[in-house]
Formats: structure tokens, C-alpha cells, sequence
């Protein structure tokens, strides 16, 4: 297991960054130049954690001067698929014991003992700051897709708001609701075509309903970042926030 790292997924083809989608992301040559010419790597463009927003502001930027600010945390290698997992990380260990790149960071794995070890990784890792846990199954080989040998394990918050409007994509679909959290501070809830949604596409809340939506954390402005409807309170007069987790420095976990 290792920290699942906030950041934009970037893999090296020995030239350049690519996204996800196969763009190109340009980075300034004094970043890349320790990184190998004959090793791919995935990885994240990552400027810290709670630094999202600041982090895709950096590398939309290729002559941002705050290049310095990010690391490149590599914790896979496509052009050794075919190895078991355990290899691509020593190997990838090598480079960077090796080498040192300036600007980029081997993402250290720690083998898990138990559901209870894998709990107290997950509460030593919220408490400061981070998002969650990647978990990858021990000799499994790459895969460029999703795959049930590397799993994501979060934790979200719970919080209750208020129906203000709905947002038509036609006559007969509500596509989101805009909602009003109890501190006052209004934003889109997207429904989407799932089992779930798909009742409520058709026949949203009323105006005035209070509804359920999970989220990841808050965005500086203080919108929920990655809402998701979960459903109605029924049993609700007035919305409630959720209590946000407080950060704590390391040398304090």
C-alpha cells in the first residue's frame, strides 16, 4: 500500500509527459533532465497535499517559475509490464537510489498486514492531510486500465443541503441540483446516468428538500470537491455541514 497522491497523472516515455488521454504535458528541461531515457514511468505531478487547485494552475504552465514547487512521485513503470510488481519497484528503486533525480521521488510501498494495519495507514494519512490508499495486489503485471490488482481506498465526508434549483437538459431530465450548504455557500450537485440517479433525473427533489451528498474534501471557496447525491432526508427540517478533519503536521501523528 502507498499514499494516493492528489496530484495530475503524468507518464514518461523517455522524451516527454503525457497525460492520461495521450496529451502531451510540457514540463521545463532542468525538471525532466535526471529522469530515464530508457524507462517509462507513471506517476504524479504532485505540489503537496491539499494543493490540487495550485498544482494544475503549475503544470498548465510549462514557463511557471513554480516548477520548483512539484515533484514528480513515480510509483509504476509501463515498459516492464510484464514483470511482476515487486521487480518494477526494485528496479525503479535503482534508478532513483542511483541517479537522485532532482525532481522526482521513488513512492515507497509498505506491505499490508491486516485490515487493522491497513486502518491505522488510513487515519495516520488523513490526519495530515492526504487523500487515501492505493492498494496493489502482491506479483501482479501492469495494466494501463482499471484493474482489481490496484484498488483506491477513501474515506469521504457526509453532509446534508438544501434543493435551491433545478438544472434542465431538457424538458424531461434534471442533469443537477443546485443545492445550499448550512453555512450559506451554494453549488452544483451532478446527477448522472446510474441506477440510482436515474429516478431522480427524471423526478428531482422538490425545491426546498433536503438531500444527502457525499464529498472528498472542500475547495478553497468552501464548494464540497467531488459531490456525489447520495439521497433524500426524508426525516430532516434543516441541513447540516459536515465536521471537517483538522490537519495535523507529521512530527504530531
Amino acid at each position: 500500500m502507498s499514499e494516493k497522491l492528489d496530484g495530475v497523472r503524468a507518464f514518461w516515455n523517455g522524451r516527454c509527459f503525457y497525460s492520461r488521454l495521450g496529451n502531451a504535458l510540457y514540463a521545463p528541461e532542468f525538471f525532466t533532465k535526471d529522469l530515464p531515457k530508457d524507462m517509462h514511468l507513471d506517476g504524479e505531478l504532485f505540489g503537496g497535499r491539499g494543493q490540487f487547485q495550485s498544482t494544475i494552475s503549475i503544470v498548465k504552465t510549462p514557463q511557471s517559475p513554480k516548477w520548483n514547487d512539484i515533484k514528480y512521485c513515480v510509483f509504476d513503470s509501463p515498459s516492464m509490464g510484464k514483470e511482476v510488481f515487486e521487480t518494477r519497484m526494485q528496479r525503479i528503486k535503482e534508478y532513483f537510489e542511483n541517479v537522485n533525480p532532482s525532481h522526482a521521488v521513488f513512492v515507497e510501498q509498505t506491505k499490508c498486514r491486516s485490515k487493522e494495519h491497513l486502518e491505522e495507514e488510513m487515519v495516520r494519512l488523513l490526519n495530515i492531510g492526504a487523500e487515501g490508499i492505493m492498494l496493489r495486489k502482491p506479483n501482479s503485471i501492469y495494466r494501463p486500465c482499471r484493474s482489481i490488482t490496484l484498488l483506491k481506498y477513501k474515506k469521504f465526508y457526509y453532509a446534508e443541503a438544501v434543493v435551491i434549483k433545478h438544472v434542465k437538459s431538457n424538458r424531461y431530465t434534471c442533469r443537477a441540483l443546485k443545492c445550499r450548504m448550512a453555512c450559506g455557500i451554494q453549488f452544483y450537485l451532478g446527477l448522472t446516468y446510474n441506477y440510482l440517479h436515474s429516478k431522480f433525473m427524471r423526478h428531482p427533489p422538490k425545491i426546498g428538500t433536503i438531500i444527502t451528498y457525499k464529498f472528498q474534501e472542500l475547495f478553497v471557496s468552501g464548494c464540497p470537491r467531488f459531490a456525489t447525491f447520495v439521497g433524500v432526508c426524508k426525516d430532516k427540517t434543516k441541513p447540516r455541514d459536515a465536521q471537517i478533519r483538522q490537519v495535523l503536521n507529521e512530527e504530531e501523528v
